[in-house]
């Protein structure tokens, strides 16, 4: 059997850090179980780690922009039926802290009736690859907070084929609420 080991370091060359990642392992003798050999890598992962350090950069900035802005993503899985939301669709929809998995019918409970028909009529338009125009709707949030949403659909398409949706719900209460003064 091979034990491995497995790390990576990050190293100064040339006043310049570079990432290594070392794999080594012994091979032992099957009978007495004494090492045999030593087999071992050890390459440049800079490149990696970099890419690896951008995203998590992007990711930041993305989350901080949708919090200043008020504005939330999720995407839908047409296969799968998985919707993922970010943490700011959470936030505005009331349920970054319930108990329940992430789901658009938990999305649409805080809607009124008529704006879950308008909702789920913009949706299955979208399934079928029609991108709607922006539609508005009210939140009636558990803790008696009003909310007043604009959001927008998108079909995402794999060979012509739609396999996802794209949306993005902004709160735009402070808008309407200038608006009316």
């Amino acid at each position: 059997p091979l034990v491995n080991l497995a790390a990576a370091y990050r190293l100064t060359r040339d006043e310049k850090y570079i990432w290594v990642e070392v794999i080594a392992g012994v091979l032992r003798d099957a009978m007495d179980g004494k090492p045999t050999k030593v087999i071992g890598l050890a390459r440049n992962i800079t490149a990696q780690m970099n890419a690896f350090e951008r995203l998590r950069f992007s990711e930041r900035n993305l989350r901080r922009s949708q919090a200043a802005a008020r504005l939330g993503s999720w995407v839908y899985q047409i296969d799968s039926g998985i919707v993922k939301l970010s943490d700011e669709m959470l936030e505005i929809f009331g349920i970054a802290d319930s108990v329940l998995p992430p789901s658009l019918s938990l999305i649409e409970s805080v809607m009124s009736p008529a704006d879950q028909e308008r909702w789920k009529e913009a949706f299955e338009l979208a399934k079928l690859g029609r991108n709607m125009p922006s539609l508005e709707f009210m939140l009636a949030l558990p803790n008696g907070v009003e909310r007043h949403i604009e959001a927008t659909i998108e079909a995402e398409r794999e060979d012509s084929e739609v396999v996802s949706l794209f949306g993005i719900c902004q709160d735009i209460s402070d808008r309407k609420k200038k608006k009316k003064k």
